[in-house]
C-alpha cells in the first residue's frame, strides 16, 4: 500500500504545471485519418478542418522518452506536447503496480477513449493534480496497440472538446524499457522484439 501512495503521489508532483486550453474534436480526426503528426497531410488537413492557417509543420516532433524517478524506483516512459502542457505517461514500479496518466486534462473522474490507429480502448481516469490517472496492466490491449502503433488519440467519451493527439514515435521501445525496468518482462522476451513495428 506504502508503494501505491509514492506512485500517486509522484503522479501528481510529475503533472504540476498549468491547465491546458482543450482543443477541437477536429484535431484527432486529421490524427486519425492523417497522423502521425510528422505527416504533412496531417497539418494540410488541420488547415482544412479546423481553420487553422496558423498551424505549420513543426521542426520538432515530439518523441517518447523514458526514465527512472525516485531513485529508480519508479521508471517511466512518455511524450509530451511541444508546449509542454499535455502528455501521455506510463509509470511503473517492480510489484506489479502500473498507471497511465494524461496531464492537462481538466479535474474529475473521467471516460476516456484511446485511439491507436483507428481501434479504440476506453478507461475510466481520476483525478489528480493537473491531471488524471488510470491503472494499466502491461498485457492490456491498448498497451500493445501503443507500443505497436504510430499514433494515438485521446477524447472525452462523454463529448466535448477534449481531444489531445500524440504520435508513437519511439514508444515501443520506450514503452517496452519501462516494462524491462519494472520486472514485468525480461529485456530478450521484447513481444514485438525492439525495433519491430507492425505497420
Amino acid at each position: 500500500m506504502k508503494a501505491l501512495a509514492t506512485l500517486g503521489a509522484v503522479l501528481a508532483s510529475f503533472a504540476a504545471g498549468p491547465v491546458a486550453a482543450q482543443t477541437n474534436s477536429c484535431t484527432g480526426n486529421c490524427m486519425a485519418s492523417d497522423g502521425p503528426a510528422d505527416n504533412p497531410n496531417f497539418h494540410a488537413c488541420l488547415r482544412r478542418l479546423c481553420d487553422a492557417d496558423h498551424i505549420q509543420p513543426s521542426e520538432h516532433i515530439p518523441m517518447w522518452n523514458s526514465g527512472a524517478i525516485q531513485e529508480g524506483t519508479i521508471v517511466w516512459a512518455g511524450i509530451d506536447t511541444q508546449n509542454g502542457r499535455h502528455g501521455l505517461y506510463y509509470f511503473c514500479q517492480d510489484g506489479g503496480i502500473s498507471d497511465l496518466m494524461i496531464p492537462g486534462v481538466p479535474p474529475g473522474v473521467q471516460r476516456l477513449a484511446l485511439t491507436v490507429d483507428g481501434r479504440t480502448f476506453e478507461k475510466t481516469f481520476n483525478s489528480i493534480a493537473n491531471g488524471v490517472t488510470a491503472p494499466i496492466v502491461p498485457e492490456d490491449p491498448l498497451m500493445r496497440a501503443m507500443r505497436g502503433g504510430k499514433g494515438v488519440v485521446i477524447e472525452s467519451v462523454s463529448g466535448g472538446s477534449l481531444v489531445f493527439a500524440f504520435p508513437l514515435i519511439g514508444a515501443e521501445e520506450a514503452l517496452e524499457g519501462a516494462m524491462v525496468g519494472c520486472g514485468f518482462m525480461a529485456d530478450d522476451e521484447r513481444p514485438l522484439g525492439a525495433g519491430a513495428r507492425q505497420d
